[in-house]
């Protein structure tokens, strides 16, 4: 006999999607004050200022690799699987749990602040990105065989889920200097159990005959395989690696922006002094940034027309590669806000719609989860390629300014990289047949 499982649930009321989708704001939240705050200032830390960048961009992409490995596999193992309690939701507890203990050891670690202490925090933090993916990995397949007939506002919910919780893990790096990275974690863990507790009361796991198939490797392996025979997925998936190459290539060393281009203290207009601390000025940048990609994802979803969509990726590309160059030359911390706040309402808008595209480019209901999945490395393998690049060149051509007197000289390189990534991308949506705009 075999496994089962039920596609076609009845339609679901909006409150319960919501609640459903509350792992992907606690996930996404975590993720971002660790990326976006607490790991370059510790890493700064640890290593100084000339080496910052390279070991940044060395653990961010040994993280990335694993994600990457790990995603596919957890997904696999809970799609040939059924331990006590279901088929999915056995995994999400058991890695959600695992996700808390592995913060803690990572905020315990953060407490050492010698290179000795590095090795362990890497370890940390790889087992961090192992757990992550047990739980987000089946989570994400419980949820859409759940909404399968809800396509459109599966998609939406955890879009925007997202977007709020990366909002909220931006602005995190307000608490450092208050509270300590140590109570950070903690307020890290509470949210993580929070959205683990809503998700196992508000899903319901798939419903099996008593045998469950063998995970079978060349099958799993051509499972990844057959999406990219469909020419329109295979350039969506180009555009957003090369979307992500860019945005991978700058937002993990905003907070070094904000500590080598600007001196403190860090002030606004009308709203004078918001901070003296690096940490405070790199918050401030990513909740202007995340705050315009919630206005802009919020009013995206009104674009129900697909190749209005396409020219929306059109224009969203571009706004990215102008407002990166115009950090090459700004040394205003109020102007470099407002740019954030606009590089944020592109960004809003084209993840919304790109995540649409994909779901109309691939009809299938059955294999949609599957084949989110494999979508999904398209915004992971540009944190493995992208940030170690952009590492080496701030690293390099921070200490070759210094040497010819150009301040900043590694910003402005990493910057004008972004905007070949940006273009690049936008040249390839125009290889997308199936949709025309």
């Amino acid at each position: 006999m075999v496994s089962v499982e039920v596609v076609g649930h009845p339609p679901i009321s909006t409150p319960r999607q919501i609640l459903m989708n509350v792992y992907w704001f606690s996930i996404n939240m975590m993720w971002a004050s660790l990326f976006l705050i607490i790991m370059p200032y510790h890493i700064q830390a640890l290593a100084g200022i000339a080496d910052k960048g390279k070991l940044l961009a060395l653990v961010v992409s040994m993280g990335g690799i694993v994600s990457i490995l790990a995603a596919p596999l957890f997904r696999a193992l809970s799609d040939h699987s059924f331990l006590p309690g279901g088929r999915r939701k056995p995994w999400v507890v058991i890695g959600s749990l695992a996700v808390m203990f592995a913060l803690a050891v990572l905020s315990a670690s953060t407490k050492l602040t010698t290179m000795a202490s590095l090795p362990g925090w890497i370890v940390a933090f790889l087992m961090l990105q192992i757990f992550s993916n047990a739980a987000s990995a089946p989570c994400g397949a419980l949820i859409s065989a759940q909404l399968s007939t809800q396509r459109v506002s599966a998609v939406d919910w955890q879009g925007l889920m997202t977007m709020i919780g990366i909002f909220a893990g931006a602005a995190t790096g307000f608490l450092i200097a208050p509270l300590g990275v140590p109570a950070v974690f903690n307020i890290l863990i509470i949210v993580v159990f929070i959205g683990t507790l809503l998700t196992v009361f508000y899903t319901s796991d798939a419903v099996f005959l008593p045998d469950v198939p063998q995970l079978v490797l060349p099958e799993f392996l051509q499972s990844i395989y057959l999406p990219f025979k469909n020419k329109d997925f295979t350039m969506m998936f180009l555009n957003r690696l090369l979307i992500g190459m860019g945005l991978f290539t700058i937002q993990e060393f905003i907070f070094y922006y904000m500590t080598d281009a600007f001196m403190a203290p860090y002030t606004l207009p009308i709203l004078g002094q918001v901070t003296r601390k690096p940490e405070g000025a790199a918050s401030v940048f990513f909740v202007a940034v995340f705050l315009g990609a919630i206005v802009a994802s919020l009013l995206a979803g009104f674009f129900s027309d697909a190749s209005k969509r396409k020219t929306i990726l059109y224009a969203t590309s571009l706004m990215f590669g102008l407002t990166c160059m115009v950090f090459t030359f700004t040394r205003s911390f109020s102007f470099s806000i407002f740019m954030g706040l606009i590089f944020g309402i592109g960004y809003g808008a084209y993840d919304r719609l790109a995540w649409r595209m994909v779901s109309d480019i691939l009809p299938s209901v059955r294999n949609y989860g599957k084949n989110m999945g494999i979508w999904h490395i398209a915004v992971v393998l540009p944190q493995v390629i992208a940030t170690p690049i952009g590492g080496f060149l701030l690293d390099y051509f921070q200490k070759v300014g210094l040497q010819k007197q150009v301040h900043h000289m590694g910003y402005i390189v990493i910057f004008v990289v972004a905007v070949i990534y940006f273009v690049l991308g936008s040249i390839v949506l125009r290889k997308i047949k199936g949709i025309h705009g």
